[in-house]
């Protein structure tokens, strides 16, 4: 924190963050089956709604074989207005730009603890967007990456 800004490890135009972070979790010890808020000023999880939400992320993928069988699946949204209304039509790309900084985040943290990902782009939206419990205009599913151990290969 600097100035009364908060920073986080990706980049956004004018620090003004429209990306939030959501996680299915599934079978993890420690953790109730359901889907959490990620709260980056802290590293907190909220849990947004409890149950086991395997098939329906699964289904939201166009079932994606790696999608809702990881324990984790992460669902990235943007929230536009945090960005347009600065940056005008430019605030898309602005988000789009923070939404790749962070996949790659994903991608080099999982790698580090011996994890596997994948960058899903490919969703229902209408299905993704009720799971997170967002509009789907305001605020609205970007991408998805589930996280788990990756399958053996010979």
């Amino acid at each position: 924190e600097r100035q009364g800004m908060q920073f986080r490890t990706a980049p956004s135009g004018g620090a003004l963050y429209p990306m939030e972070i959501y996680l299915v979790a599934s079978n993890i010890t420690g953790l109730a089956n359901g889907l959490y808020h990620f709260h980056p000023a802290d590293s907190s999880l909220e849990l947004v709604r409890a149950g086991d939400l395997a098939d329906e992320v699964h289904e939201a993928s166009f079932e994606q074989g790696s999608v809702g069988s990881s324990p984790v699946t992460l669902i990235m949204t943007a929230r536009w207005e945090r960005s347009t209304r600065k940056y005008a039509d430019r605030g898309y790309r602005y988000t789009y730009i923070e939404t790749g900084a962070i996949c790659q985040n994903v991608y080099l943290k999982a790698a580090t603890l011996g994890l596997g990902t994948v960058a899903v782009g490919a969703f229902n939206d209408e299905l993704v967007n009720k799971l997170v419990g967002i509009d789907g205009e305001s605020e609205a599913a970007i991408l998805m990456m589930p996280v788990g151990a990756p399958k053996q290969t010979r």
